[in-house]
């Protein structure tokens, strides 16, 4: 049990880039240009869970009741949600020579999960139904979805003045692993001398061919479109960025061997009759008690193909550059089929010269509530790189928030 709660917890709390996905710059400077860029990227995510929690959890035999009640007293009846985001991307241009046009490729392999958790359900992992005997609990509104995927990537660029870019990529999509559940009703009843068991269910589920894993596999196939993009205007006392990105607009067909599970059944269990209580494995056996239950909530199992959207997200920002080398700006982000609020955020910074720069930001929704952050960047010559760290609020109170989020950029140029 403690092993599956910890493996619950760690793909909740601790696993997906979730406020923010890993910005593709196809733009640099005022001149077009040819560079390789590497991107990496981790996000974890919750409004509810702390970090305090999951670190006693996970890393300490500590957890004690007090502990897990404090927990539960803090989560929101019916929303708790988790996100979490991975990311690695090898992306780049080519500029054709003496234009304002360049070819795009990208490289990446994604990996997103979210969930949402009702309070209930919480109870249930780590107390048990003993203390509720007598009482029902309603675990109505469990949502999770976990995806997989690669892409391969070519786009063009187009820069018509020194402060204009726009960009477009279109990709194939690698379908690796993918999962989802939706439990519009359920409940769950146990009587006062917890001799009966009554249950109801309503919802669907599914999950990729898990005949086929690892790395690379090919249980899906789809494409999908990047594009946005880049203007600059402003006078000599400062000078306005705005951005603009819409990624990942675009859908997996998974293959016909994905499981497709329908659920909408009531179902009471009133324990097992023993006739010799000296041969009682003769008599039971755990596999009978699991296919009871499955016969008794189940209404359709079978394998189909599936065409899912891709958890894509809308990207824009606003930035002010003032000559003296301070920054400030905002941003707003939206993503779909992910579970996830509308993310906005404030920033500010300070260029030192012409090769640090530094900000801080804070922000609100996504998976979280308040989020505060802090990057760096360093440029040199024909190389930069920059290192974003987010949710420092769950680092220095790790009793009240939960998360951590960091993202690196490695830029050649040439």
């Amino acid at each position: 049990m403690r092993l599956l709660i910890s493996l619950l917890l760690l793909t909740t709390v601790l696993q997906a880039l979730a406020q923010k996905p890993v910005s593709h710059n196809w733009w640099i400077g005022t001149e077009p240009k040819s560079f390789v860029m590497i991107n990496a990227g981790l996000s974890i995510t919750s409004a509810d869970f702390s970090n305090r929690f999951a670190r006693q959890l996970l890393l300490t035999d500590q957890l004690t009741t007090d502990a897990i009640d404090s927990e539960i007293k803090a989560l929101n009846p019916t929303k708790n949600k988790i996100g979490f985001d991975s990311e690695i991307a090898i992306q780049g241009a080519w500029n054709l020579k003496s234009s304002s046009h360049s070819l795009l490729f990208k490289l990446v392999d994604v990996a997103h999960l979210n969930a949402n958790i009702p309070k209930n359900t919480t109870k249930l992992i780590f107390k048990g139904n003993k203390p509720y005997a007598g009482d029902t609990l309603d675990f109505s509104g469990i949502k999770a979805m976990g995806v997989r995927y690669q892409q391969i990537a070519v786009g063009w660029q187009y820069q018509p003045t020194p402060n204009s870019v726009f960009f477009a990529l279109l990709s194939y999509v690698n379908g690796e692993q993918y999962f989802d559940a939706d439990i519009e009703r359920s409940w769950l009843y146990t009587s006062k001398l917890g001799d009966t068991l009554s249950t109801s269910i309503r919802g669907a589920g599914s999950i990729s061919d898990t005949g086929r894993t690892g790395f690379g596999v090919n249980n899906g196939s789809g494409a999908a479109i990047d594009f946005g993009f880049h203007t600059q205007f402003g006078g000599e006392e400062s000078i306005w960025d705005f951005d603009f990105a819409v990624n990942n607009l675009g859908l997996v067909q998974w293959s016909s061997k994905t499981l497709n599970i329908d659920v909408d059944s009531n179902y009471t269990w009133r324990g097992i009759e023993i006739d010799d209580i000296t041969n009682i494995n003769g008599q039971f056996a755990e596999n009978e008690l699991s296919d009871s239950l499955a016969d008794g909530l189940l209404n359709s199992v079978g394998k189909t193909k599936k065409n899912v959207w891709l958890p894509g997200a809308i990207h824009a920002e606003l930035l002010q550059r003032r000559l003296k080398g301070f920054e400030i700006g905002g941003g707003w982000v939206m993503r779909w089929n992910a579970n996830f609020d509308p993310f906005v955020y404030l920033k500010n910074g300070y260029r030192f010269n012409e090769h640090i720069a530094t900000h801080l930001s804070t922000g609100y929704g996504g998976y979280g509530t308040f989020q505060a952050g802090i990057s760096g960047t360093f440029e040199w010559s024909h190389f930069a790189a920059s290192l974003e760290l987010r949710n420092l609020e769950a680092l220095i109170l790790p009793w009240r928030f939960a998360g951590g989020s960091g993202i690196m950029n490695l830029r050649f140029l040439f």
